[in-house]
């Protein structure tokens, strides 16, 4: 199926800062579309991809429901840490979060939080997508960059997310990164550029 090509706003950012065959390391929540590949390849990458909606446990809301706040942190922050495989001492310079974020819940959001700080610079971005308000539905769909200027959306059957995520909630559960622009997209999404919170 041919992907719906959409206009975006914020992504060049993101990448526009690197030259051509820059080494950067990028983390892509979803399991690295074949277009974000080819476009990636004008730099020297190192890109971790971590499949999150494979990960069953991980995903569902009532896996940890009889572990106390604490603990239920503790799991999550070891299962994100094995889901994301970023080895030690690495540093990222992007995070492609695209919609995976609602597929977590507002714990899950800071476990992943806490596991990515460690891999952040003061320089590091991300990009994703929020919702005007955390009762709306968001649909699930894969992602890929086309070029920096357009994304490639292929729609997953209108499954709806799990989770919804504002964008001040996402800025209070992942508080290493800040909401730093947001414009309206395609079908009601908020896009997001997330820059380091200093």
């Amino acid at each position: 199926m041919e992907p719906l090509l959409v206009e975006t706003r914020l992504l060049a950012p993101v990448f526009d800062r690197f030259e051509a065959q820059q080494s950067i390391s990028v983390l892509d929540l979803g399991p690295g579309q074949g277009r974000t590949v080819a476009f990636l390849q004008q730099f020297h990458v190192k890109l971790y991809c971590a499949d999150l909606a494979s990960a069953a446990r991980l995903v569902d809301a009532n896996a940890f429901a009889d572990y106390e706040p604490e603990e239920q942190l503790a799991i999550l922050r070891t299962t994100l840490t094995k889901q994301l495989g970023l080895p030690d001492g690495s540093r990222l310079d992007a995070c492609l979060f695209w919609d995976y974020l609602h597929l977590l819940s507002p714990t899950a959001l800071i476990a992943l939080n806490d596991v990515l700080t460690p891999h952040l610079t003061r320089h590091t971005q991300g990009y994703g997508f929020g919702a005007l308000y955390n009762n709306a539905t968001v649909e699930q769909d894969l992602f890929a960059i086309e070029d920096s200027e357009t994304l490639a959306i292929f729609p997953e059957d209108n499954k709806p997310m799990p989770f919804t995520h504002s964008q001040q909630r996402l800025n209070e559960s992942l508080n290493s990164f800040k909401v730093s622009r947001g414009t309206l997209l395609h079908q009601g999404r908020l896009e997001l550029l997330f820059e380091r919170n200093a």
